[in-house]
């Protein structure tokens, strides 16, 4: 009897964990969760991909603001312009990914593998890179490291940053939920203030632009200049997400 209830015991404690099936993520907004998916654009906001397998997916300028990839597999991604904000990329890899001007900001990337994967131009403003490998990334001055980020101890002990020789444009996310919501399209004026003149270009939320410049106009408020598809325009820093590289 005693072999009976020990054999049990080493079928449900050993052998049906060790077999049981990988984990099984259902489609989110379109996307299939697997290697090399294609779910650029989409909106992967606040979803739940912790272990997920995501190599060599094209998640270029998609929403996965608040996501949790705690421990996914995104080498060899492709994250450019990706809206991470306040993600969960804690122990992930991301191993030769590319996340230019990808907004990280507020992201927890401890511990994530970031060997070789290249932040030209990406905002880490805020976020957290403690025990982040960071060997052989690629930057350039466009790149907003936290505050008080030791880069020049990371260079040391961590392997040294390679600067890109190029520098990127500084790109910003317009956000506008309400308009969202609504089905409208986000504004940008001609001009900054009360004379704000007539549209000069419309954008849906989380619509990346590049910046351009910034003022104090005459309604006491601060005005972004931004452009996209060759058109500038301004609009309040109240609808502009993330930061920007002067």
């Amino acid at each position: 009897m005693k072999k009976i209830w020990v054999l049990l015991f080493f079928i449900t404690a050993v052998l049906l964990p060790a077999c049981a099936p990988n984990t099984v993520y259902e489609p989110i907004n379109g996307c299939e969760i697997r290697p090399r998916t294609q779910c650029s654009e989409l909106d992967l906001s606040f979803s739940n991909l912790s272990g997920a397998n995501l190599s060599g997916a094209d998640l270029s300028y998609a929403n996965l603001q608040e996501a949790d990839l705690s421990g996914a597999d995104l080498s060899k991604s492709d994250l450019s312009r990706a809206y991470l904000r306040a993600a969960n990329l804690s122990r992930a890899d991301l191993r030769k990914a590319d996340l230019r001007t990808a907004n990280l900001s507020g992201a927890d990337l401890s511990e994530a593998n970031l060997l070789k994967a290249d932040l030209s131009g990406a905002d880490l403003s805020g976020a957290n890179l403690s025990r982040a490998d960071l060997r052989e990334v690629q930057y350039d001055n466009n790149t907003m490291f936290p505050a008080g980020f030791d880069l020049k101890h990371k260079q040391e002990s961590n392997g040294k940053l390679k600067p890109t020789s190029k520098p990127s444009v500084t790109f910003v996310s317009l956000s506008c939920q309400e308009c969202k919501d609504a089905g409208m399209l986000l504004n940008v004026w001609k001009n900054a203030g009360t004379n704000r003149g007539g549209v000069s270009f419309s954008v849906a939320h989380l619509t990346q632009v590049e910046y351009k410049s910034e003022k104090v106009a005459d309604d006491g408020r601060v005005w972004y200049q931004v452009s996209r598809q060759g058109k500038t325009g301004w609009i309040p820093k109240d609808f502009v997400s993330g930061s920007h590289t002067r």
